[in-house]
């Protein structure tokens, strides 16, 4: 994973697995990092079964949601789409950077592997729920050391998959890399 890009005028588009993930390890306030947010009614709705009230009001003010309706798919999307048997929310969300992609940066957050790999295919940057957490703390915006305490817990508190030995491998680069060794 390369470093997440950052500037003004990047729009981050938003699938349900980093949405559902930060608010399952309490932390979908480091969502405020990106200046402009935005998702699908699609994944607002999947999202909404897997969160808090409170969470999701607090999500709905932050995020722009666009309705699915008002978002063409391209015909190279249709086609990766069903070849790599994505949903309707995340194709809803990257047919919103396809919609977006001429107008601004766009980056695509996502916790989905073939979602990210077709996003790599369309041009478009993709990132994960990690990522969010390594960048809110290389900002400043979180302690380092709250942020490797997300990290931790992501195995016991969240419904993301990673295998045990990746999450351990990244903490102790960073560990090192921050110098809380």
């Amino acid at each position: 994973m390369g470093p997440v890009p950052m500037n003004e005028g990047l729009c981050a588009v938003f699938d349900s697995g980093p949405l559902i993930h930060l608010s399952e390890i309490g932390a979908l306030s480091l969502l405020e990092i990106f200046t402009t947010k935005t998702t699908t009614d699609v994944v607002a709705d999947e999202v909404k079964r897997y969160i808090t009230s409170v969470d999701h009001d607090y999500m709905v003010q932050q995020v722009r949601i666009y309705a699915h309706n008002e978002i063409s798919e391209s015909g190279t999307l249709r086609a990766l789409a069903k070849i790599y048997s994505l949903d309707s929310g995340e194709i809803s969300a990257l047919a919103l950077c396809g919609t977006l992609k001429p107008k601004t940066e766009i980056i695509f957050f996502s916790d989905d592997s073939a979602a990210r790999m077709v996003s790599d295919s369309l041009g478009i940057t993709s990132v994960g729920t990690i990522g969010i957490i390594i960048k809110s703390a290389t900002l400043g915006k979180t302690e380092k050391a709250r942020a490797l305490d997300l990290l931790e817990s992501i195995p016991g508190m969240s419904t993301l998959f990673i295998k045990k030995e990746l999450l351990k491998s990244i903490m102790d680069r960073l560990k090192k890399e921050w110098d809380l060794m």
